[in-house]
């Protein structure tokens, strides 16, 4: 009597671990997905606490700028592009580009993904 797995055992095993690869890919990369997202936010949230202490100490005219301009220095991840809109004394926008995501802040309205 010989031991061993069937051609049809081998093939079930290899649909199953098809199947679950199938369901699998697309949550793992979500999750990714959403990670990366939350930290672009989090790094938001850091740089805009950052250039409203530079704000306080540095007077900008309402305008609209270029991250790269306003030499904001933050602990963590830099945005590696982006605006600012400052009106009256105050951050009114921001967009700014970690990577491959887009964040923005808008007054009232907070920090969101753009898609």
């Amino acid at each position: 009597m010989k031991k061993g797995f069937t051609l049809v055992e081998l093939a079930a095993t290899i649909v199953i671990l098809g199947i679950l690869a199938v369901i699998a890919i697309p949550k793992v990369t979500d999750e990714i997905q959403a990670s990366r997202e939350k930290t672009a936010m989090a790094s938001l949230q850091n740089y805009m606490r950052a250039l409203d202490e530079q704000m306080m100490i540095k007077k900008f005219e309402p305008g609209t700028y270029d991250i790269e301009e306003l030499d904001v220095k933050v602990s963590g991840k830099k945005p590696t592009s982006g605006t600012v809109v400052i009106v009256s004394d105050e951050v009114d926008e921001v967009t700014a580009e970690y990577g491959n995501i887009t964040v923005k802040y808008e007054k009232g309205i907070g920090i969101t993904v753009v898609e």
